[in-house]
């Protein structure tokens, strides 16, 4: 009898940890910005504070209580200063305005402010992205479309010099801005690109 009820209990335990396990997959928060799609990007082009930068990582995230198709990026990135030392950087940054076009690509363009403690100094940094995520379809015509949106023509011909890439429905192409303005006045352009895969979650699944 004891041996039974010893048989039973730890069968229960195993059930509950097994039910508790999988439900971990499926916690709903409706302010948690889900990861849906991740990439790591190539740098195609890079200057001033991204000069040297590598091991870029671009997320696609949405929150949980919104209907849009995303609600935020996050960007990690290093770079490697000229004394060889290394440094991270990681921004979450929301999604102002996504744009669909009709050759079924669409635009999601994302700002964060990076306010200066010292707000005497006058000194307002942001970093921006501009994301083109490639469609699965192709139209007559769709070859001529830039790769930014108010960039001169020749940026997305030289990024989609290969216009079959159009057709592609796993590529990412993103051109991120860091603007430094007010007692200090810059900007620093990457361009990057990428194949997104998901990353799992029950709600990132049912979501695309």
């Amino acid at each position: 009898m004891k041996n039974s009820l010893n048989r039973f209990i730890v069968t229960a335990a195993l059930i509950l940890s097994f039910t508790s396990s999988s439900k971990a997959f499926a916690v709903w928060a409706p302010n948690w910005e889900r990861p849906l799609l991740q990439s790591n990007m190539d740098v195609i082009e890079s200057n001033g504070a991204f000069e040297q930068a590598h091991d870029v990582t671009l997320v696609m995230n949405k929150r949980d209580n919104s209907k849009e198709a995303a609600t935020s990026l996050t960007l990690e990135f290093t770079v490697e200063h000229k004394d060889g030392s290394l440094e991270d950087f990681s921004y979450v940054m929301p999604i102002q305005d996504i744009k669909y076009t009709r050759c079924g690509t669409t635009y999601f363009n994302a700002t964060l402010k990076l306010y200066d403690p010292d707000m005497a100094t006058g000194y307002f940094p942001e970093v921006s992205v501009v994301l083109e995520r490639k469609g699965p379809i192709m139209l007559r015509g769709c070859g001529q479309i830039g790769a930014f949106p108010g960039s001169p023509r020749g940026l997305g011909r030289a990024l989609l010099a290969d216009e079959s890439r159009l057709s592609q429905k796993n590529l990412w192409l993103a051109k991120v801005e860091f603007k430094e303005s007010g007692s200090v006045q810059s900007l620093s352009v990457m361009k990057l690109k990428g194949a997104p895969s998901d990353v799992f979650t029950i709600q990132g699944l049912e979501s695309r």
